[in-house]
């Protein structure tokens, strides 16, 4: 896996240096993953909960969408 890192990683930094647009698309993919880091090192509890209670809507939803359109179908 660190060899897979240091065979890609240079390659890749440099097209990103290289256009504005790129990093732009990183920096803004970045900042909800810092954010949330920054929120499980000051509260781990609040830090992993919400992906936990994200996830388990998420789920939810799903189900129910997914009854709806089997009822729908028969």
């Amino acid at each position: 896996m660190v060899a897979v890192y240091y065979t890609l990683s240079p390659p890749l930094a440099e097209l990103i240096a290289g256009s504005e647009i790129l990093r732009v698309i990183v920096r803004a993919g970045l900042v909800p993953i810092i954010g949330w880091a920054a929120l499980v090192l000051r509260s781990p509890s609040l830090g992993l909960g919400i992906p936990i209670v994200a996830l388990g809507l998420g789920v939810w939803l799903a189900r129910r969408k997914w009854a709806v359109y089997r009822r729908a179908r028969t």
